[in-house]
């Protein structure tokens, strides 16, 4: 609404919230909003929405992604 917007690192799951220091800053009603705004249009026309059929892959990317999520508590 050009009114209130918030910039930061917060990511909602258990590591950023509980273990890391994660920071965000609200913006009310100043000019920086149309700046934010404008970065995130710009970023939406760059991105691709993820759909259930992209999603779904063969097995050995399947197998790949289980594997590779084991490592993911040491990140």
């Amino acid at each position: 609404d050009g009114k209130i917007g918030t910039v930061g690192t917060v990511n909602l799951d258990f590591r950023s919230l509980y273990l890391h220091f994660e920071c965000g800053t609200v913006l009310y009603k100043c000019t920086a909003l149309c700046d934010v705004y404008s970065d995130y249009i710009a970023t939406l026309e760059n991105s691709d929405e993820i759909t259930l059929a992209s999603c779904k892959c063969n097995i050995f990317t399947r197998v790949l992604r289980e594997f590779l999520r084991m490592f993911a508590p040491l990140m």
